[in-house]
């Protein structure tokens, strides 16, 4: 064991971890799920960093200060791994809109829980590990048994990234192996050469390539809204335009007066019926494609069909969430919206399929006004 790399290592995870929390505070701050997750990502890989030299250092030294070290230290190390997992693979499904099934929920609250109680159960009953007469850490036959559920969430992240991407199409794209590649070498290493500290370190770099990640990512973000801005369809022309192998339609959503919204209820709560809005075409959406705000009131839901049953399914989701909005008595205002759609043909540049989505809205939006007017000339 040599505890002078083990030092330089860890020491070097708590200076990566205290870089990314400065220069990413703005984000960190912000009050949402990914945001959250990663803060809380962070706040493990930070206590691996710090609690894993202490317990190198008291690992088989006498005293009952350093036993007491040694056993709640590497208990805490793993359960900090393990909600390292956990939060990772809640961030991937709140960042790319991935919808769990309540059994799905149930089985990972299931695990979490269980990882935890056999961590507890640790300390009266060696299960994980144990500590010797000498105080030394010994590693016992459960200790694979928990890596089954650590990995486990590692594993379920990559399945569900896979059918997301599957159903989604380039529109689901996350570089997941900038985040994993690391991480799991840390883990692989440390589980198979006892006495080196990798996990808490790599967990850092993975943080650090996944914080990188989403930087880039930020370019193409509404600051407004969170979700894709106008530039992104350039992005989705590069890959869709000229390339006859995918299916993909838009559905454009404008919102009935908003205009009159901003007027009478002020800036302040017509921005918070934007993000509302952006909110509920997303989770909407889910994983079958993105949103683009595409002007001030208008979005672009993209999709990875053109089949018009799906189409018009996400049609009544959105419009089946508004509802649901607006019966709630919380809201101090209401919102509905006006569709059109139109397949994106891979032979035409983009600005063809927007000129044609946008006729179409016009379209919806006459038919939409004359019949308000046409109910005030009944009234």
């Amino acid at each position: 064991m040599n505890l002078t790399a083990i030092y330089v290592a860890n020491s070097f995870g708590i200076m990566l971890i205290g870089i990314l929390l400065i220069s990413n505070w703005s984000r960190l701050r912000e009050k949402n799920i990914e945001s959250c997750c990663l803060l809380l990502m962070m706040i493990s890989a930070f206590m691996g960093c710090v609690i894993d030299p202490f317990v190198f250092a008291c690992d088989g030294q006498p005293g009952t200060l350093n036993r007491f070290v040694v056993q709640a230290g590497n208990s805490l190390l793993y359960a900090a791994d393990m909600f390292g997992s956990f939060f990772w693979l809640i961030f991937l499904k709140s960042h790319l809109k991935i919808k769990l099934s309540l059994t799905h929920k149930y089985i990972l609250n299931c695990a979490l829980m269980l990882g935890i109680a056999i961590i507890l159960v640790n300390f009266f009953l060696p299960i994980i590990f144990e500590i010797s007469d000498s105080n030394t850490y010994i590693r016992r036959a459960g200790y694979w048994f928990f890596c089954v559920i650590d990995y486990g969430f590692m594993i379920d992240s990559i399945v569900l990234y896979l059918i997301c991407r599957h159903r989604g199409g380039y529109m689901k794209n996350f570089p997941i192996i900038v985040y994993l590649l690391p991480l799991l070498a840390g883990n692989v290493a440390q589980s198979l050469i006892y006495g080196i500290s990798t996990i808490s370190s790599c967990f850092t770099i993975s943080i650090a390539g996944l914080m990188a990640s989403l930087q880039r990512e930020r370019i193409y973000r509404d600051k407004l809204t969170g979700i894709y801005n106008f530039a992104y369809l350039d992005v989705l022309e590069g890959q869709y335009i000229g390339n006859t192998r995918h299916n993909v339609s838009g559905i454009m959503i404008n919102l009935n007066g908003f205009k009159k919204m901003n007027k009478e209820l002020g800036r302040s709560t017509a921005n918070n019926a934007l993000k509302d809005a952006a909110k509920i075409i997303a989770h909407s959406i889910g994983e079958l494609g993105t949103v683009v705000r595409y002007a001030s009131d208008e979005f672009i839901a993209i999709v990875n069909t053109q089949d018009e049953m799906a189409i018009n399914m996400c049609i009544a989701s959105i419009k089946s969430a508004f509802s649901e909005f607006n019966r709630d008595p919380r809201n101090s205002y209401k919102m509905s919206a006006c569709f059109s759609s139109c397949n994106i043909n891979p032979e035409n540049d983009i600005s063809a399929f927007l000129d044609e989505i946008s006729k179409r809205m016009l379209e919806e939006k006459a038919d939409f006004y004359s019949q308000g007017e046409n109910n005030r000339r009944r009234a």
